[in-house]
């Protein structure tokens, strides 16, 4: 959500928050202990991921977007005039597009292949074209890692919502990062057995209200129906003998 000016209240301009599209909020992947039970974490101007390269490179991946995504290839024109149109739900029809990627094994120098051998070749250079085994995490929007600041100079903590007050799991998903890229997963471990409340899908619930609704009023009384039903019955058939 960011404020927009909607009019005047005396001298003052009036502002109202509206859904802004290019702030994102990002899926945590169950799978790994990186992001294992962590909230969504909030993206400003995101990109994607393509995930191609070297096969011996071990590629998983941490954030994604939603099931309900558009990718608007650059250059394109941001306007704040977005904000008073409904989005057309059949132009959003990607689903969870990797934004931040893990990355592990040997990977090969940059330099491999530029070289001459005789510099190469030398013992004093020790060049490897190829490194030890190791870990690295890619995430397209260094957004995540930013902390919002107050009009007034306050630093409002990493992954709270200046505007909302909502807090995210960026902060989380930072620590883990790093602890996991320092070897600490034991430090994850423990964090992650903290249940966080996930969001619900507001377009499922749009389009299936009625069925949930219908459900939740019927069910409780046809299941209170065949109980009595099923009641009658046996003492019925108890004291008659029919």
């Amino acid at each position: 959500m960011i404020p927009l000016p909607v009019g005047m209240l005396g001298n003052q301009p009036k502002f109202e928050l509206f859904p802004w599209f290019y702030f994102p909020l990002l899926n945590p992947s169950p799978a790994n202990p990186i992001t294992k039970n962590l909230n969504v974490v909030k993206g400003e101007f995101t990109s994607t991921i393509d995930i191609v390269g070297n096969d011996s490179i071990k590629k998983e991946t941490l954030l994604t977007t939603s099931p309900y995504t558009k990718l608007a290839f650059a250059p394109v024109r941001i306007s704040l005039g977005i904000t008073r149109f409904e989005p057309q739900q059949e132009q959003f029809n990607k689903s969870y597009l990797p934004t931040a990627v893990l990355l592990e094994g040997k990977f090969n120098s940059v330099f491999r292949g530029r070289l001459t051998e005789k510099f190469t070749s030398e013992e004093s250079v020790k060049f490897l074209e190829t490194g030890k085994p190791a870990r690295m995490i890619v995430i397209s929007d260094g957004d995540i890692i930013k902390n919002h600041v107050r009009s007034d100079g306050q630093i409002i903590p990493l992954g709270v919502d200046k505007f909302t007050r909502q807090e995210y799991g960026n902060k989380d998903f930072v620590i883990n990062a790093i602890n996991y890229l320092c070897g600490e997963e034991d430090l994850m471990v423990s964090r992650s057995r903290t249940i966080k409340i996930r969001m619900l899908d507001k377009t499922k619930l749009e389009t299936e209200r009625l069925n949930y609704q219908i459900f939740n009023m019927a069910a409780p009384a046809v299941l209170v129906l065949l109980f009595a039903l099923v009641f009658n019955f046996q003492r019925r058939k108890k004291y008659t003998g029919t």
